[in-house]
């Protein structure tokens, strides 16, 4: 025996390293949700393996990132109103009765604070709370389906706050409500679980009078509801929402049923929460309409888009003020190749060919690229394909598809151009067209944003591609007239198109629809471009596209009518095919 006392025996040294592991799990998956989530997946989904993907690249990885950004920030907020942290209280409690219980929450809350403030790095000497802004309040997921968006955020994500913060108050809601209550059930099974408990020991046990799917509670004052979207919502105010999937995608496509979702949140769901300027609310949706919740909300401005799509695309097809920043507040960008799969272990290339034959739903909640099925000018039915005769029919488009003409009547080139390249500026549209008696053939497109040098070069990459082409009919606004002035020594055959003459967009997209309601206008059915194409115009003359639209409605009124105009009169190089 030593001076000290009785050395420890094995047992007793085995324990204590236990004890030391069981700290140091505990440590770690409370300060790592995404950590939490893997191993926390195996309560919720005992039958269903989780597929995370690459490490450094899961888009689970991502969604959970801000999650835990979004909570932690919410605490850094709470401790900043404490100002100052009273000391940790060492006496005795007081005995057994409603004071006793009293106090050990308190004594809980505050070495809580005390914890939290170490960890998130807010404490200062003297118990003093470093105030920190919070990065954003607002998070938008948009995500294919089976990427788990449900239960990471909906089920484990307010069972993994309140190991960080006991008494933080969630509001769930779902367009379902079967959803909402199968959610709530599923985090209240993981947080009785004996995983969670043993792992972690909460000093907080379930409310004895609030249990139920609906509503359940937890002895610290933290709560979670689960409703409906039109459930009705008086007196609820949370420190946190979930809104998961608020439009149901059997009627998003009707307007009242939109609007209805929208003016819910606007007038009653939104102002659900406890402080305005620190609660946090997380929206998740696969995108089924141009005029979803998504669309909605992002337009207040102040929403942190997470945008992932099942296919990289060569252009993010989002606009918010978040996606034209180019990265979310924690730096993170969408940085796959173009046509990079987001979970290529779980969904890979044979799943992915077989989802775009579904081309609307492929490109609304798989790619967060919605398309308005049938617009008020152009109805997405009304279309038609061209294929070469060594391409192969896309499966659902045989019916409408034809093999292109060897040779067109008349070649000729449209472009409709744009003031500058600068954040959210509209984009610069050229096609290349090509008539066979009343048929048209849109045969190539640059659509994309371009400065005026990059349009310069890519109208001249274009006319070198398709040396039949005759005249290049260039709008006469914007960078129209400075483009045919620059290119005017090298470019036979610039035309400027009068747009004036024809009217506003809406008179010229309108003037136009009867060709392709009539089936006399093509466009590639392996282009790239296609169903956005096909979307910019069903959401003619509202939404983006507008450029494409343009581009086409000129030529088409070039074709269709006799010119007003004396083309002539411009000085510009008219080309050997339009001399006569």
């Amino acid at each position: 025996m030593s001076a000290a006392g009785p050395l420890p025996t094995l047992a007793g040294i085995q324990a204590e390293k236990a004890r030391r592991h069981r700290a140091r799990e505990r440590e770690r998956l409370e300060t790592d949700f995404s950590a939490f989530v893997r191993e926390a997946w195996h309560v919720s989904e005992a039958t269903t393996p989780l597929v995370w993907g690459e490490e450094g690249r899961s888009p689970l990885q991502v969604v959970c990132d801000h999650a835990q950004a979004l909570v932690e920030d919410w605490i850094r907020a709470k401790l900043a109103a404490m100002k100052v942290l009273a000391p940790l209280p060492t006496g005795p409690l007081p005995p057994d009765g409603p004071d006793r219980d009293v106090e050990v929450v308190r004594r809980h809350h505050l070495a809580t604070a005390w914890r939290e403030a170490r960890r998130l790095g807010v404490l200062d000497p003297g118990g003093r709370i470093r105030k920190v802004k919070q990065r954003f309040r607002k998070l938008l997921v948009n995500i294919p389906p089976g990427f788990a968006k449900s239960r990471i955020l909906s089920v484990m994500l307010p069972a993994w706050a309140w190991l960080r913060w006991a008494g933080m108050s969630w509001y769930a809601l779902s367009t379902n409500p079967d959803v909402a209550l199968r959610d709530a059930d599923l985090c209240r099974d993981l947080v009785k679980s004996p995983w969670y408990r043993s792992t972690f020991d909460p000093w907080w046990s379930f409310s004895t009078t609030v249990d139920a799917k609906g509503r359940y509670a937890n002895s610290a004052g933290g709560w979670r509801a689960s409703k409906g979207w039109e459930a009705k919502a008086v007196g609820d105010r949370a420190d946190a929402q979930v809104l998961d999937d608020a439009n149901d995608p059997d009627k998003a496509f009707s307007e009242a049923d939109r609007r209805g979702v929208n003016d819910r949140w606007d007038n009653t769901l939104e102002s659900r929460v406890n402080a305005p300027d620190t609660s946090i609310r997380i929206g998740v949706q696969q995108r089924v309409h141009v005029g979803d919740w998504s669309a909605h909300v992002l337009q207040e401005g102040d929403w942190v888009h997470l945008l992932i799509q099942q296919e990289k695309e060569a252009e993010c097809p989002c606009k918010c003020p978040s996606c034209t920043l180019g990265e979310t507040p924690l730096g993170w960008k969408d940085t796959r190749a173009v046509g990079e799969l987001a979970l290529p272990e779980r969904f890979g290339p044979e799943y992915v060919v077989a989802q775009k034959k579904k081309s609307m739903r492929w490109a609304a909640q798989h790619q967060q690229r919605p398309m308005v099925s049938e617009g008020n000018l152009f109805k997405a039915s009304w279309w038609k394909f061209w294929r070469y005769a060594h391409e192969d029919d896309v499966p659902g488009y045989e019916k409408r598809t034809v093999v292109v003409p060897d040779t067109f009547d008349i070649e000729e080139l449209s472009w409709d151009c744009a003031f500058a390249k600068t954040e959210g500026s509209s984009k610069v549209a050229g096609g290349a067209w090509g008539r066979k008696g009343p048929d048209k053939y849109l045969m190539d497109l640059v659509w994309r944003q371009l400065s005026f040098t990059e349009t310069c070069d890519a109208l001249l990459s274009q006319v070198k591609k398709r040396p039949r082409v005759g005249a290049k009919v260039i709008e006469d606004k914007a960078n129209g007239h400075a483009v045919i002035d620059v290119l005017r020594k090298k470019v036979p055959g610039l035309v400027p198109f009068p747009v004036s003459r024809y009217g506003s967009k809406e008179s010229r997209a309108a003037a136009t629809a009867n060709e392709v309601e009539g089936g006399n206008v093509f466009i590639h059915v392996h282009a790239p471009y296609r169903d956005e194409y096909i979307a910019a115009h069903s959401g003619a003359p509202k939404g983006d596209g507008m450029d494409a639209v343009d581009q086409q409605s000129q030529i088409l009124l070039r074709w269709s009518q006799a010119p007003e105009w004396d083309e002539s009169s411009f000085d510009v190089g008219i080309g050997p095919e339009r001399a006569m």
